[in-house]
């Protein structure tokens, strides 16, 4: 799966994910790919610092509101950089 490292002025992003943890699993994803749009996730895992020693904490799923994509898209955006 693509990671986006950039935020392009000229493109327009859809935060997807909304509905697809719920019943309908994978909705935005599918919808998506049937519509040959490109998808992408935060390269979040790749910036963010988990505690090594702490096993259950490197396999907890990552769980964030729309609004804290949209703060992250934002700051990337003004600051071009994902830390």
């Amino acid at each position: 799966e693509y990671e986006l490292e950039q935020i392009e002025s000229d493109k327009i992003y859809v935060i997807g994910a909304f509905v697809d943890k719920n019943k309908y699993k994978g909705y935005t994803y599918n919808l998506a790919q049937k519509n040959k749009w490109k998808t992408a996730k935060l390269p979040i895992m790749k910036y963010m610092t988990v505690d090594k020693q702490d096993k259950s904490a490197q396999k907890t799923r990552l769980v964030i509101t729309i609004n804290q994509v949209y703060m992250i898209l934002a700051a990337m955006y003004n600051w071009n950089d994902w830390r």
